[in-house]
């Protein structure tokens, strides 16, 4: 065992029954790779962190009880309190752009001694003018690279935050990623509702990169505090997993590979890997390797096998292993992933799909008293949140985000637009008309519901917006079908498109409007942080809260 792994484990689903769902097929068994970090302290590398901040006229926008610029600001000041206290070297550098890029701090060591004139500097940045992302991407590049020719041996990491588009210099997103150096951690902020989703998902495309998403501002906190807390507990880094005889979910290219990359495992953490191996296999087993940054050479870190099956002492039977409702996630992440690759006006035949799955994982989640499970309760957000959103004008960083966060496990969960109670307790209609139930449902371009539409038949994008959806003039058309059973994304025609629709179930399952079933019916839990937070983790988003 490792001196950061606290335990390693293997289980496969043993329970008798029917899977929910065909995940795997019926000579293969269904499990899960759990490995749980030892609680580590804070990394002894020194660590630099650049912060690329846009402060163009756009982020004097109100944003709730305040400005966007004053949200992040007052992020900021919490943030430089709180590495001032860290027993770590952390050195910092400040760049704000608009059409031009201010540095705002030189490169600096924080200390306690003058975190209250870092402080002043920030608060001191206006905001005006418009957006030049390619200049600001280029002097990232340039400091980053000067800063590791002097400190090799340092970690190094950009934090890149806008609210908008560029408006100036170069807008191509492939020249753009060009510009992003990869041999660092980069952390892309998505600002608000109005930034180029597209753009950040570019960016970020990289194993060193990741793409956060601050839908509410009053959460600006909560996204700063996990991106800084895996640079500074970083148990493990480079991690590799390989399969023997079986194999692991990719949940980025949604398959089963016998290999997967994990860039850094954090103090504390639990990550939780489906699995899956031949039944008749008996020599599967699961080998983690890291991969030294220094040598570029791999070093078995741990093995695991699965353990024999309990016997109940009593009975002389086997104990049940139940995993269902990691067959539930797995189901959830490949709509997930399907959400994030459909092109515009595909997303109907999906919808459908979701709506068939979410009432089956809430039926199981009641008959097993998991209506309050966290684990649960995040599946079923997932799943509504990306069914409200995809599809719609500022839907795309909401569908990404929630894929992200439930594939990296990460602690943040973007929710919805719509914090309002009153809005998010309206008594929402079904999608779907009365209709002949020996056709398939015509689906309507409607309105998102506001404050004064509870009367109306009305779908929630929650933008005030209409749902990318085709309407009556293409139902005859050939378009794109979902199959929920092999993920592939098939041409049929409109005929084949009514036998479709009529074998998820019946048409009536569609037309409940009041029943918490319904995913149309579904309000998103009040969680912006979910069940795979840590204390740890919890402290350091806590310390970066708004107290605006």
């Amino acid at each position: 065992m490792s001196n950061y792994i606290e335990n390693a484990s293997v289980d496969f689903h043993n329970k008798e029954g029917e899977l929910p769902f065909p995940i795997v097929s019926e000579n293969e068994e269904f499990g899960i790779l759990r490995i749980k970090m030892k609680k580590t302290e804070i990394t002894k590398t020194p660590l630099f962190m650049l912060f690329t901040i846009d402060k163009t006229g756009s982020m004097e926008e109100h944003a709730k009880k305040n400005t966007k610029m004053n949200y992040l600001k007052q992020t900021f000041k919490n943030m430089l309190h709180y590495l001032s206290k860290q027993e770590l070297d952390i050195y910092i550098r400040v760049h704000s752009f608009n059409v031009e890029v201010d540095v705002d701090i030189e490169n600096i060591k924080i200390t306690p001694e003058n975190v209250s004139e870092l402080c002043s500097k920030i608060m001191d940045i206006q905001a005006e003018s418009s957006t030049n992302i390619e200049l600001a991407l280029e002097e990232a590049r340039k400091t980053l690279n000067d800063y590791y020719e002097s400190n090799p041996c340092h970690q190094i990491a950009h934090i890149f935050m806008t609210d908008g588009n560029p408006t100036m210099g170069q807008e191509n997103e492939e020249k753009l990623a060009e510009l992003v150096d990869n041999r660092f951690i980069n952390i892309f902020v998505g600002y608000g509702v109005d930034h180029n989703a597209q753009l950040m998902k570019k960016l970020s495309d990289d194993k060193n990169a990741d793409y956060q998403f601050v839908d509410d501002m009053e959460n600006t906190g909560l996204v700063y505090g996990e991106s800084v807390h895996q640079l500074l507990y970083p148990a493990l880094k480079n991690v590799e997993i390989i399969v023997k005889n079986g194999n692991i979910y990719d949940w980025e290219t949604n398959e089963w590979s016998d290999n997967y990359d994990i860039n850094v495992l954090v103090s504390e953490s639990e990550k939780i890997y489906q699995i899956k191996k031949n039944k008749d296999e008996e020599d599967f087993k699961i080998e983690i390797y890291l991969r030294h940054e220094y040598d570029n050479e791999y070093y078995l870190l741990d093995e695991v096998t699965p353990v024999p099956d309990l016997i109940d002492m009593e009975t002389d039977e086997i104990t049940d292993v139940d995993l269902t409702k990691y067959i539930y996630r797995q189901k959830v992440q490949e709509l997930l992933y399907v959400a994030n690759n459909l092109s515009k006006g595909e997303f109907y035949q999906l919808k459908i799909v979701m709506k068939e799955v979410f009432k089956k994982m809430r039926t199981y989640m009641r008959e097993n008293n998991l209506l309050c499970d966290p684990f649960m309760k995040l599946l079923c957000d997932d799943i509504s949140v990306t069914y409200q959103n995809m599809g719609t004008t500022h839907g795309l960083p909401f569908v990404y985000n929630r894929h992200t966060s439930q594939g990296r496990q990460k602690s943040y969960s973007v929710r919805t637009t719509s914090y309002d109670d009153d809005s998010l307790l309206r008594s929402k209609r079904s999608r779907y008309p009365e209709i002949d139930t020996s056709s398939a449902p015509i689906l309507e371009r409607q309105y998102a519901l506001s404050r004064g539409m509870f009367n109306y038949r009305s779908i929630t994008n929650n933008f005030g917006t209409m749902d990318e959806f085709d309407d009556n003039n293409n139902k005859n058309e050939e378009s794109t079908l979902f199959n929920s059973v092999t993920g592939n994304l098939v041409k049929d025609s409109s005929a084949e498109r009514i036998q479709f629709f009529n074998s998820v179930n019946t048409i009536s399952d569609y037309m409940e409007e009041e029943h918490e079933d319904n995913l149309d019916n579904y309000i998103v839990s009040n969680d912006v942080t979910s069940c795979y937070s840590t204390p740890s983790v919890l402290d350091t988003m806590r310390s970066f809260s708004q107290n605006l």
